[in-house]
């Protein structure tokens, strides 16, 4: 029994021997595959920094060629869109050959601004290649251009008139012609597009440096200059009196038939102006366009300003007249057009300050021919220098609003010296407000009335009292100018200027 048993363990004993010397040679292939394991691991980890260090240059190369065959693909395409253009070019210079009226001017537009786009990608491209390209849009585009001038200037031409007769319209009361709503359109688009051209290539921004206002200038100055130049030989000649000694009468010299020419014209002129130019455009050019008939007006005002200057005595009433209508036509073309004003005002300036002189040197006329008398009537009769003296205020009345004025840029009694008369005032031209006779301005004109008979008076007493040596001549002499001097004053408009101011005449020297 106790054998089996024995037995029995031993068998149990080699069988977990056995089990255990399994289990070791599980574990020694263990430990030898896990040092595989790692040696494998560490042949791997090795391996893996040699591939990065070989990979990262390549990806980086790899992006580079991808940004060069963008490059590429781009270069490509702009070729591409280089090539339409040049591919083009036949299509649009037929089109510019033909001109803007066979091609209408829309389609010549377009195919102009076609060019001009082409003409900048290919600038941008700046590749030697499409040089010649360059060149010959360059040359299409000019050609353009100047066809576009060209067109504007023939349509203009033929529709500005040859010659026109000023007094057909203003004896007719009809508007002066202006140009046609059609030909508005066509101009209009013509100038935009030529200047918009002018200052993108770099021209001057002065809407007077454009190539199509410099067209229209020429053209519509000379016009208008022609159309005036008739009326301003008659301003000038009708000054000439067949009687050198007689006394201006208003209207009868041309100027005013001059200034309403020249309203007329120079407001249609404004008209055209502003449906042809843009708005910043309408000044420079209505001055420019105005500017040969202006300087054709102060040289004719000058000439009647010399004229009147030789005969002030009878003809300062035309300098009155001048500076009425004058300032009037520069008011009528400042309210209509805005402009103009200080052109007017520098025409007008030497006739302006002859008529502010004449005030003073009429007074001293007086003394002077006063003083120059060798004898007096012994039976105490007036002289003719009473009569003219007063007629010369009667005609006077006749000019009081432009003489208002004159009067109020001197300064009542600033008449009383030929130094103030000359320096007072302002030499540009007075508003309309100034011409509005008030009260005021009929005072200072009747002042300067009384301040005349005063001067003519004195001026008798004294060349009498020399004259005459019998007391009672001498009375009755100034007696008789005195009695002149209030019928003139009661039969004409004076009267109601003077009537509260006849005290004068009682202190005069009897």
């Amino acid at each position: 029994m106790a054998v089996g048993v024995a037995s029995g363990r031993q068998a149990a004993d080699e069988e977990a021997r056995a089990e255990v010397d399994v289990l070791n040679s599980r574990l020694e292939k263990t430990t030898q595959l896990t040092k595989k394991i790692r040696a494998c691991l560490g042949r791997l980890e090795a391996t893996g920094k040699s591939v990065h260090d070989v990979a990262g240059p390549l990806n980086g190369e790899t992006k580079k060629l991808q940004v060069l065959g963008n490059n590429i693909d781009s270069v490509l395409a702009a070729i591409e869109r280089l090539r339409q253009p040049a591919d083009s070019k036949n299509d649009e210079e037929q089109i510019i050959r033909m001109g803007p009226d066979k091609a209408g001017l829309p389609n010549y537009l377009a195919s102009i601004k076609r060019l001009n786009k082409a003409l900048s990608e290919m600038k941008a491209s700046n590749l030697r290649s499409t040089q010649q390209t360059v060149a010959e849009l360059q040359r299409l585009v000019k050609l353009g251009n100047t066809q576009l001038e060209n067109s504007f200037d023939k349509l203009l031409r033929n529709e500005t008139p040859r010659a026109l007769e000023p007094l057909h319209f203003i004896t007719k009361n009809k508007p002066f012609p202006v140009l046609s709503q059609d030909k508005f359109a066509r101009l209009g688009l013509i100038n935009s597009f030529v200047a918009g051209a002018h200052r993108q290539n770099g021209g001057s921004a002065s809407p007077l440096d454009s190539p199509i206002a410099k067209i229209y200038i020429e053209i519509r100055s000379q016009y208008l200059a022609s159309a005036l130049v008739n009326l301003a030989t008659a301003s000038t000649s009708t000054a000439k009196k067949k009687n050198p000694d007689a006394i201006y009468r208003p209207g009868t010299n041309g100027i005013g038939t001059y200034a309403q020419a020249m309203e007329g014209l120079f407001t249609a002129e404004y008209e055209n102006i502003c449906n042809i130019f843009t708005r910043e455009d309408w000044a420079p050019v209505l001055e420019a366009t105005c500017q040969p008939s202006l300087v054709e007006l102060g040289r004719t005002l000058r000439e009647l300003n010399g004229h009147i200057k030789a005969h002030m005595t009878t003809d300062c009433y035309l300098a009155y007249e001048i500076v009425e209508i004058i300032s009037e036509l520069s008011n009528n073309l400042e309210r209509r057009t805005g402009e103009l004003k200080s052109s007017l005002a520098a025409s007008l300036k030497p006739v302006r300050e002859t008529a502010k002189s004449s005030l003073s040197e009429l007074l001293e006329d007086t003394r002077r021919r006063v003083g120059s008398l060798s004898t007096v009537p012994l039976d105490g009769a007036a002289v003719p220098i009473v009569t003219e003296t007063m007629q010369r205020l009667q005609t006077m009345v006749e000019f009081l609003r432009p003489i208002s004025s004159i009067m109020f840029s001197l300064g009542d009694g600033g008449w009383k010296s030929v130094s103030a008369s000359r320096s007072g005032g302002s030499d540009a031209v007075p508003s309309l407000a100034s011409f509005d006779i008030s009260a005021d301005g009929k005072d200072i004109f009747a002042h300067y009335c009384t301040d005349t008979i005063e001067t003519l008076m004195l001026a008798l007493d004294a060349r009498a009292r020399l004259l005459l040596q019998r007391r009672p001549v001498i009375g009755v002499f100034l007696a008789n100018s005195v009695a002149i001097i209030e019928r003139m004053i009661q039969s004409s408009e004076l009267a109601a200027l003077l009537e509260s101011r006849l005290g004068v005449l009682d202190h005069a020297p009897v």
